[in-house]
């Protein structure tokens, strides 16, 4: 019943109609969280209920627990990023965010959702500011240094770890000096993962058609997607 898409809407209706909190809410997501804490659901509707009532600070809390007693629920991490990044100045958050993940990685280095989680927050940078584009630029660069100078760190321990690798991959493959770097990880990557050895491959074909020939594969891919 509790991962049915229909029980949490009605509910959601229902509390939206009363207009306030109901006292025992939160002992019902409570019970539901011990017993599946990786019920989308459940997580979808705590986000509504948060920015409906304004429960910001406890729910930081909680999701500090949260993430404390299992670093590799998805879910939970998605919660985190909608608290910490919602209405707040990303500038002044991104940075601690990407310090509290690669803290994270650190306990764990194949946990892969907080690779993702940083990961999340190298896109989304350059994007998100207060209004002041100077600094989200700025920010995004000091970003880009320091997970590229953790991940090579990572990697020079574990040749192997393909969060590592693919995450300097990412980094490297916008500007053209970087060319022969990203060649030779896909080729590290591809020998050490040879379960991915395949994909390793193609995206070093990949890479390497749109560095020799940038707009042609920007027209490839629009086209594919006509």
């Amino acid at each position: 019943m509790t991962k049915n898409y229909q029980y949490w809407h009605h509910r959601l209706l229902i509390v939206k109609k009363y207009g306030k909190l109901p006292i025992n809410e939160y002992e019902h997501l409570k019970r539901i969280y011990e017993s599946d804490d990786k019920n989308y659901h459940m997580w979808t509707y705590r986000m509504w209920l948060t920015e409906t009532f304004g429960l910001w600070e406890n729910e930081r809390k909680m999701i500090a627990v949260s993430l404390e007693e299992n670093p590799t629920n998805n879910s939970a991490w998605s919660y985190r990023h909608f608290l910490m990044l919602h209405g707040a100045d990303y500038v002044k958050v991104a940075e601690k965010e990407a310090e509290f993940a690669m803290k994270e990685i650190t306990s764990n280095v194949v946990n892969e959702c907080a690779w993702v989680y940083l990961k999340g927050l190298l896109l989304a940078t350059p994007k998100r500011s207060a209004g002041d584009v100077g600094a989200a630029l700025e920010l995004a660069e000091k970003l880009k240094v320091l997970v590229e100078e953790y991940c090579e760190k990572v990697f020079a321990v574990d040749s192997s770890n393909r969060f590592a690798g693919a995450m300097l991959i990412d980094l490297w493959k916008h500007d053209k000096k970087n060319k022969e770097r990203v060649m030779k990880m896909c080729d590290r990557l591809a020998k050490a993962d040879g379960i991915r050895k395949n994909y390793w491959m193609w995206l070093k074909e990949r890479f390497e058609t749109e560095m020799e020939n940038p707009a042609e594969s920007t027209d490839s891919r629009e086209d594919a997607k006509q």
